[in-house]
């Protein structure tokens, strides 16, 4: 049976029956993965199977040319426990990866996807401006995929929105103020719009 060793993020996670735990994976060089992970139902463990948006180093087996995998062995290279503790935090990781399982673009080998979700999640264990780190992750992510982003949608927000969008992308996390989160929302609103209305990402 092929094996491949993956770097990846649990992006959800659900029971699959009584004995497998059904997983969608983001790794770094495949993109997504359909996971299972087999329950030992006779001695089980909660605190030794996968969590949500646990970062793992994986050992996969397929069996129908890599449409779903197996998960073999693993361990947690970090577990983002912090994430589950601010609502906040919690509600932007989950929307960010809903991003990514509707909108498999180039989550291949090179998209630098992987390094903005680790970035953004280890932002958010620590607790750090959630609206904040989603606004520039989503414009990070956008950017990338070739979207026109500073082009068209900065380019025509009204002047003042457009001087706080700009302050908010680009400045360092640690130097942006408590009152931006406000701002912040609001050019999320305005940029998932745009996102949605002319280059149909899913959200």
């Amino acid at each position: 049976m092929p094996f491949i060793q993956a770097s990846a993020f649990v992006l959800t996670r659900e029971p699959s029956g009584e004995s497998m735990l059904y997983l969608r994976l983001f790794s770094e060089g495949r993109g997504l993965l359909q996971v299972y992970r087999r329950i030992h139902t006779k001695r089980p463990s909660v605190s030794t199977l996968p969590d949500l948006f646990d970062k793992l180093d994986a050992v996969l087996e397929t069996r129908n040319e890599g449409r779903t995998w197996f998960l073999k062995e693993y361990s947690v290279v970090r577990r983002f426990s912090g994430i589950g503790n601010n609502y906040r935090c919690l509600e932007y990781a989950s929307r960010l990866a809903s991003i990514i399982l509707k909108n498999p673009l180039h989550h291949d080998e090179g998209s630098p996807l992987f390094e903005i979700l680790e970035h953004a999640l280890d932002a958010w264990d620590k607790g750090l401006h959630p609206g904040i780190v989603y606004l520039k992750t989503l414009y990070l992510h956008a950017r990338n995929e070739g979207f026109p982003v500073r082009e068209d949608w900065l380019k025509h927000l009204p002047l003042r929105r457009r001087d706080k969008a700009v302050a908010i992308i680009h400045l360092p996390l640690v130097r942006q103020a408590v009152t931006d989160a406000a701002d912040a929302e609001k050019l999320i609103q305005s940029l998932e719009r745009w996102l949605q209305g002319y280059h149909d990402l899913h959200l």
